[in-house]
C-alpha cells in the first residue's frame, strides 16, 4: 500500500519478509522510486524476487536467496540455494556461478569478487564465473591492499601476495 492507501501488490504470495517494506499480511509498503529495489517472496514453497511493480525479477525456483540479510536489495548479484548447494545469479537470473558449492560469500567491498567454498577448498571467482584464485590446503580471505588473508589446515593465519608467496607465515591465531 502506498502513501495514498493504494494497493501496490495483492496478496499473491505464500510468505514475505515482514518489516522493512512488507507486512505479515503480504502487502508491499515502500516509498522508494519504482523498480529500484527487489523484495524476496515465496510462492509454492520456492523463493523469488519481485520489484515494486510486482514484476518477477528472479523466478520462484530457489530454496534460498541471500539479499544481504535485508528484505529489499538493489544488488547486482544474489547467492541462491537449491538442494543444499549454493550458486550466484545476477539481477536478471543469469547464472554466474552454478549451484554446486557448499557456501558462497559476496565481497561487500568489491562486487567483482565471489568467494566459493567446495569440499576443503576455497576459491575466488570473478563475476564472469572464472576462478581467479585457488590454493589447495588454504582457506582464502578477500584480497585487501595487495595481500590475501590465508588460513592453513592447522587453523593458523597469515598473508599471501598475488604471486602466491606467504609474506607473513601462517603462525597466528587471529
Amino acid at each position: 500500500i502506498d502513501s495514498n492507501n493504494q494497493e501496490l501488490l495483492p496478496c499473491l504470495y505464500d510468505k514475505t519478509n515482514p518489516g522493512n517494506g512488507f507486512t505479515s499480511s503480504g502487502y508491499f509498503v515502500w516509498n522508494k522510486p519504482q523498480n529500484k529495489y527487489a523484495a524476496k517472496v515465496s510462492k509454492n514453497g520456492k523463493l523469488g524476487l519481485i520489484d515494486t511493480l510486482n514484476h518477477i525479477l528472479i523466478p520462484f525456483e530457489y530454496d534460498g536467496i541471500d539479499i544481504d540479510g535485508f528484505p529489499f536489495s538493489s544488488s547486482k548479484y544474489y547467492v541462491v540455494e537449491n538442494n543444499g548447494k549454493s550458486g550466484v545469479v545476477d539481477a536478471h537470473n543469469h547464472v554466474i556461478i552454478p549451484a554446486k558449492y557448499r557456501n558462497i560469500w559476496l565481497d561487500e567491498h568489491d562486487d567483482n569478487q565471489i568467494m566459493l567454498f567446495k569440499d576443503r577448498n576455497t576459491m575466488i571467482a570473478d563475476t564472469n564465473g572464472n576462478i581467479t584464485w585457488e590454493i589447495p590446503g588454504y582457506s582464502l580471505g578477500f584480497p585487501r591492499d595487495s595481500l590475501i588473508p590465508v588460513e592453513n589446515s592447522a587453523g593458523k593465519y597469515g598473508l599471501m601476495d598475488f604471486n602466491r608467496h606467504l609474506v607473513i607465515p601462517c603462525n597466528y591465531l587471529t
